[in-house]
């Protein structure tokens, strides 16, 4: 029997805006909590790229008495652990899972609210945060065109985007975050770690009548000015002005390479639904891969993934061939594309296959958590597993069909990468 576990989870609204999910599990040893603030990478003022994450960072050095050490050693004292952060474009996640005792999950909940959510000055290791974010930013990044690459088609697939253009990672640039002013910093935390633009999940034997009243003792429950961030309007690309750009890596290292990568990539509107596109990124995965790998033996493996952005949506196809099998394996992959609409009885198949995924789907208390927490940071609500059976039933072929007709070649951005 299909069991949908989304089902029992309870939204409540604190009267200062703060929104709680809580699921009650009675046989669970552990207790999971998640926040949300709902602001990441997208709201970096101009010119500030990094501020964000770097307000992450910073948000577990004031804590007012606690060093941050003293802070992570706080929570194996009480038996568990943190995640004091991670930024997106979306969003900052923080994270604690702690046993099911109720004197230190409201203990792990007062240094949460305080760390998040406590009116307060980030002026405490401004300095030594950069620097973090600084060797942060060169291990992801290991020379200094790495960024420029790693941004491929960006700049002209979202030429008229305000964000998404120069957005690879919420890492940011160093000479934008290393300028950030405690000023900077400070409105930033003000403006969006607010109770009304944050969400709370939590998970275990706790009832939601006693997470509630614990949540009340704490930070979680001061009333602060300010309000929930919304999501952005639909994004409608336009075709890019520029299709193609093709790097010669012999032109930046005296290394043999062995292989070429060629990456595809285009942006979707919002107009095609979210499971419309995973069907057609199954599909186009499937028949790529017979055609590439297992018929013309043109490379090991094609990847092909799509990215939710809030207003839009990417797609994008990855593959490596032999240097001079480049042109061809190009040629073959938009044989396959314009080819999808005759490929009804495999749609079926992998509708098939979607729908089985999700009934298999069986989380345990840290999955259902990050579950959760994904759901709200892209979409500021949670999406049950029934509502996602629901979603993949109404996909028809024809809708993916149009879709793959949309993928096109003016509307596309090729990546190229040779020796």
């Amino acid at each position: 029997m299909f069991l949908d576990i989304y089902a029992d989870i309870v939204y409540e609204q604190l009267e200062n805006g703060l929104s709680v999910y809580v699921k009650e599990w009675p046989s669970a040893s552990w207790f999971y909590t998640g926040v949300v603030i709902h602001a990441g990478a997208r709201e970096d003022p101009a010119g500030r790229a990094g501020l964000a994450h770097l307000v992450e960072h910073l948000v577990g050095e004031n804590v007012a008495g606690l060093t941050f050490s003293q802070l992570e050693k706080r929570f194996r004292e009480l038996g568990g652990s943190a995640w004091f952060g991670s930024t997106s474009y979306a969003c900052s996640e923080y994270t604690f899972h702690l046993p099911n005792e109720e004197r230190n999950i409201y203990q792990a909940l007062d240094l949460f609210g305080q760390m998040l959510l406590l009116p307060k000055e980030l002026k405490q290791k401004i300095e030594e945060e950069k620097k973090v974010l600084l060797r942060e930013y060169h291990r992801d990044y290991e020379h200094e065109q790495a960024r420029c690459w790693a941004l491929q088609g960006r700049p002209w697939l979202f030429e008229q985007h305000p964000c998404l253009r120069s957005f690879h990672t919420a890492i940011g640039v160093p000479d934008e975050f290393l300028a950030s002013s405690q000023q900077d910093i400070q409105a930033f935390y003000e403006t969006y770690y607010v109770p009304q633009n944050c969400s709370v999940v939590g998970v275990g034997a706790l009832s939601r009548h006693r997470f509630l009243q614990l949540l009340a003792e704490t930070p979680f429950a001061l009333s602060r000015a300010g309000q929930r961030h919304p999501l952005p309007a639909p994004f409608f690309p336009r075709p890019p002005r520029k299709q193609m750009q093709i790097i010669h890596l012999s032109d930046y290292s005296q290394f043999v390479q062995w292989e070429a990568e060629i990456s595809f990539e285009w942006v979707v509107p919002l107009s095609f639904e979210k499971k419309c596109v995973q069907i057609l990124c199954d599909l186009c995965e499937e028949r790529l891969t017979e055609e590439l790998r297992y018929s013309r033996h043109l490379t090991y493996a094609v990847e092909v993934r799509q990215q939710y952005y809030q207003d839009c949506r990417t797609m994008r196809i990855d593959c490596k061939t032999a240097p001079d099998a480049v042109e061809h394996t190009q040629d073959l992959f938009w044989r396959v594309l314009k080819s999808l609409d005759q490929e009804e009885e495999k749609y079926r198949e992998i509708k098939q296959e979607l729908l089985a995924r999700i009934y298999r789907m069986d989380y345990a208390g840290y999955d259902l958590l990050e579950s959760a927490m994904g759901d709200l940071a892209s979409y500021h609500r949670l999406i049950s597993f029934r509502e996602e059976i629901e979603q993949v039933m109404a996909v028809s072929f024809e809708q993916v069909s149009e879709l793959a007709h949309y993928l096109s070649e003016e509307r596309h951005f090729c990546w190229i990468t040779l020796p």
